[in-house]
Formats: C-alpha cells, structure tokens, sequence
C-alpha cells in the first residue's frame, strides 16, 4: 500500500492558522525562538489546551528535501505534559502519523525523511516530557513537494492542522548534512478521514482503497479475543462493503495500547484480527475473498499511551480492502 491518513487538504487558497500567543521561552536552540510564522494548541481532553506548537519556518534546503523548523511548547505554569518522541520506522499506512506535511495542492502526505536504520533525519531531542513552561525546538526533514508548490499544511495527532505554511528557498540555517543513507522518501495519497459508529471506528479512503479502523473496545472484552455479541452489527456494516467492492485481498490487522509486555500484547492483536477475520468470512457474500491477518501488539501506536485516551485510540483493529 502506498498511502495513509489525513485530514483534508488544501492548496495555496487555504485559509490562514492564526498564531496563539507569543513565541515559548526555553528550548534546546543556541539562536534563540526566532520569528513564529503560526502556532496550534492541542485538542486533547487530558492535556487541554498546555500543549503547543510553534512553526518557525519551512525552507526547500535542496530540490529533495524540505526541513520544517518548530517548537514543542509546555504552556502550562503548573503541569507536566508529555509530548511527541521524535518520528522514527514503524508507522505503516492506515495509521496517523505524529509529524507530517500536506502538499494539498497535489493531495499528497509527506512523511519525515529517515536514516536507513529507521531513526529520523532531524535534530533529535531526548525530553517526552515537558515541566511547566519548558519547550523544545528542533528541525525534522522531510521529501520535498514539487518546485512550484509555494505553501503546506502542518498535520499532527494532537492538535489542529496549521495551514499555509510559507515554503522558503532558504536552507535553514540549523540543519545538518545527512550523516548517513537515507531511506526512499514517503509520498503517500491523501486520504478523507471520518469517525462513525459514535467515534468507535474511522474511516480512511483514498481512490484506490479503504482501511476502517474499529474499537477493540466496542469488540472484545478487555484482555480477551472472543467478539462481543454488540461487535456482530460492527463487522456486518463492514462485510456489507466488501461485497460491494472490487477487493479480491482483505487485511486485518490487529493493534493494543502499551500496556503490559510483547510477549501478551502481540498474540492478543493477532488473535483479535483472526476473530475479525473469522467474523467477516461468515458474514462476506462474495466469492473469491482471501484475508491477510497481522497481529501488531503496541508497535504501531496512532497516539500517546500515557493517556487513557491515546491508549483507547491504539487499541484497535484495521481492515483494509479495495474499493
């Protein structure tokens, strides 16, 4: 598959983000904040309204790469706050990713340029977890867009999207060579994103296929595999669309939040997407039909474990078919 999630895009058209208060104080920057071109405070029930970001600038430092410049702020005076590790292997399509830009004038996602041993080209940072008014700066690259694309949307899982971010043709002044190979850049298909079933699925699309997501939550008991009688109507509304697709392969795949070990995590998921799995081979009318099963444990999470509601989100069964 060659495509992930995002919300929607836009071009040169959109409408400016306006910025949120001053620039943070603080950060692992030596030239100071700088200029803030827009900032986004998350939507996060348990974080409210104490976690931001701040984007300084995107600049085209060659005609592959483009290098965005930000600050991950704690504005809180009281609370610690966790924030993004740094992007790094292990996200696969079907999944949100927690740093990424929008080309919306050719609806394409780019996700963060990395190493071949799967860490981020970027200036790392170390802190997850933010004390009260402490913020990070850093620079993460990522593919460059096409020469004549002048703006990007600025997507991550925790905040609102910022939207037309100026593309510079200067090199950032902070940014280092690559310091070994990088891996083929990823340029995904914008998909549209919708939440159904009273948030306990989403739905992504692009033109070419469908991955719905589904609540182990609303499926299985905590810590079991066998469906829940209510997840019978869940799967049913599924196995409904792929009678009515082109899909010859389904994929299901399983995902849990981070709690407890690999050695419970990744067979519970596996045995999860078989119950799916099995589910849909009873309830699916067309012929033809072979299934892929995968059991993913906590590795690819969509958002932070150290919420209830980041772990609620990543634990959670994906099927994935044509359209």
């Amino acid at each position: 598959m060659s495509s992930d999630s995002s919300g929607d895009g836009g071009g040169d058209d959109s409408i400016d983000t306006e910025q949120s208060g001053a620039p943070p104080t603080g950060g692992n920057s030596e030239d100071g904040d700088g200029d803030v071109v827009a900032s986004t405070t998350t939507s996060s029930t348990e974080i409210g309204s104490e976690f931001r970001i701040d984007v300084h600038s995107l600049n085209r430092q060659n005609s592959d790469v483009v290098t965005l410049d930000l600050s991950i702020s704690n504005v809180s005076p009281t609370q610690s706050v966790s924030i993004y590790s740094p992007p790094q292997e292990g996200d696969e399509p079907g999944d949100l990713q927690s740093l990424t830009l929008i080309d919306g004038s050719n609806s394409k996602k780019h996700l963060p340029l990395l190493y071949e041993d799967g860490t981020c080209y970027c200036e790392s940072w170390n802190n997850t977890s933010l004390a009260p008014g402490e913020s990070v700066r850093a620079w993460v690259a990522f593919p460059a867009p096409p020469d004549g694309v002048k703006h990007m949307i600025f997507m991550s899982y925790a905040a609102p999207p910022i939207m037309d971010i100026p593309l510079t043709d200067s090199p950032g002044e902070r940014v280092e060579e690559p310091a070994q190979g990088l891996s083929p850049p990823q340029i995904w298909d914008v998909r549209s994103l919708q939440e159904g079933l009273e948030d306990d699925s989403t739905r992504e699309e692009t033109s070419e296929e469908v991955a719905i997501s589904l609540s182990s939550d609303v499926l299985f008991e905590t810590n079991e595999s066998a469906l829940d009688k209510a997840a019978e109507e869940v799967i049913q509304q599924v196995a409904r669309e792929i009678d009515g697709s082109s899909a010859q392969t389904v994929s299901v795949e399983g995902h849990t939040d981070n709690t407890g070990n690999d050695s419970v995590n990744v067979p519970l998921s596996e045995d999860r997407a078989r119950a799916v799995r099995d589910a849909l081979a009873e309830l699916v009318e067309k012929d033809g039909i072979s299934y892929e099963v995968a059991g993913h444990g906590s590795g690819q999470p969509i958002a932070n474990n150290d919420s209830e509601e980041g772990r609620s989100k990543n634990r959670r069964v994906t099927i994935t078919f044509a359209k």
